[in-house]
């Protein structure tokens, strides 16, 4: 296994964002993004991502260097369109509004609708904690192929629909709550496919609603399901993020996204303590 230094692995991915077309600033922005989620230990939304945002350019489902839309501005009532725009960096663009609102009102009610995939969620909890503001987002994942099945079903009707929140603590890091709904990121049973190792137990089903510990289907296929954290009460929370991260600010969802891609929409609270 090589050894990289992270900053090999930040100017590999700027790169590769600057060879597809994207401006500097854009490519520093995923980059940065990838990397620290590579150092935080979530493998699932780092450098392994960058054949999928490649795949993804060449088939016309991301679109580089995008504009934020406007589409309601009123006080700290914000409402964003990504427009299908590179997600890193079109929600740190929206994040970094809501905060400055947050800042002139106290809070914040930010919606950002169908960005590209935005990465690890947590990332923008730490980007609000740094300016000493507090962070709560509901995020839905819209991809044309589900891989979430609601408590008790065995076929799969939603993404891994994540959920963070964030409380700053001067002088010391957040404390950072950050997680998919599902007992484990979908990124996590691509690692462990091309690791080739099993899945936990009690983590996912295969296409028949059967337990199974062979990521190979899922990952390859699309075969089966990933379950819910906490069984029926981590299927709710996932309900609750598609509805909000998805129905609430307009994006897409689950069961009408079939044009393929990865689309986050989110809806966040951020406030100042």
């Amino acid at each position: 296994m090589p050894t990289l230094t992270p900053q090999a692995l930040h100017n590999v991915s700027r790169d590769i964002f600057l060879a597809m077309g994207s401006t500097p600033q854009e490519a520093e922005a995923v980059a940065d993004h990838l990397m620290r989620a590579n150092l935080a230990g979530h493998d699932s939304h780092g450098v392994g991502m960058l054949p999928t945002y490649v795949r993804l350019h060449r088939e016309e489902r991301i679109v580089l260097n995008q504009d934020l839309r406007t589409v309601v501005d009123s006080g700290p009532i914000l409402v964003l369109d990504a427009q299908r725009g590179v997600g890193q960096r079109l929600a740190t663009d929206a994040v970094a509004r809501g905060c400055t609102r947050a800042k002139e009102f106290g809070v914040c009610l930010l919606a950002l609708r169908d960005a590209g995939h935005i990465g690890r969620l947590g990332t923008y909890g730490e980007q609000c904690a740094a300016q000493g503001l507090a962070f709560v987002a509901f995020a839905n994942v819209a991809s044309g192929v589900t891989v979430q099945a609601i408590w008790g079903a065995a076929t799969a009707s939603l993404g891994t629909n994540p959920f963070t929140a964030s409380v700053p603590r001067a002088g010391h890091p957040p404390v950072l709550l950050d997680m998919a709904t599902t007992a484990i990121a979908f990124g996590k049973a691509r690692v462990a496919h091309e690791s080739g190792k099993p899945l936990p137990p009690g983590v996912a089903i295969d296409g028949a609603g059967h337990p199974t510990t062979d990521a190979t289907a899922l990952v390859e296929h699309r075969e089966g399901a990933l379950l819910s954290f906490g069984a029926h009460k981590g299927s709710g929370l996932a309900v609750l993020c598609e509805l909000l991260g998805g129905a609430m600010t307009g994006g897409l969802r689950a069961d009408n996204s079939g044009e393929g891609g990865v689309t986050n929409s989110m809806m966040a609270f951020i406030f100042d303590p």
